[in-house]
């Protein structure tokens, strides 16, 4: 995982940088007007900021073996983007990632709603493509901290 991230290069400097295991925390308020501290440490965020992170833009949940894993991979990922949303204050989607095994899965939080991708193994030729979305979504948060 971490040579992909490496090769990737998410620093920009001055304008994002790639934070390992850093908390975020925010208030969320419930359809029915109440108040939840929602928190998540994930492994990987791409934020902006320079030595600390301030608007988060991806956050990459921990990997889990594809056997016997303990938690749930797809829950922390989601509870960190809303957190990253909130704090953002909705201006924009919310990008993720966990690992399950070998296959990797890539989210898309807009508002309410969020998206899942299929798996990509890590162990075939989707390697390749794994690389094209990290460095596409690279591009993404280029233009939105331009």
């Amino acid at each position: 995982i971490g040579p992909i991230f490496s090769l990737v290069n998410f620093t920009e400097p001055y304008r994002f940088n790639l934070f390992a295991e850093r908390r975020i925390s925010s208030v969320l308020t419930t359809e029915q007007g109440q108040n939840i501290l929602l928190f998540g440490k994930p492994d990987e965020m791409i934020a902006s900021g320079f030595r600390d992170p301030e608007a988060p833009f991806f956050c990459f949940q921990e990997f889990k073996r594809e056997r016997d894993p303990n938690g749930d991979p797809l829950a922390q990922t989601l509870a960190a983007m809303l957190v990253g949303q909130a704090i953002n204050n909705h201006q924009q989607p919310m990008y993720g990632c966990y690992v399950l095994g070998r296959d990797w899965y890539f989210l898309v939080l807009q508002e309410k709603s969020y998206c899942i991708s299929r798996g990509y193994d890590a162990t075939t030729e989707h390697l390749y493509d794994l690389f094209k979305i990290l460095k596409a979504f690279k591009e993404i948060i280029k233009a939105l901290t331009a």
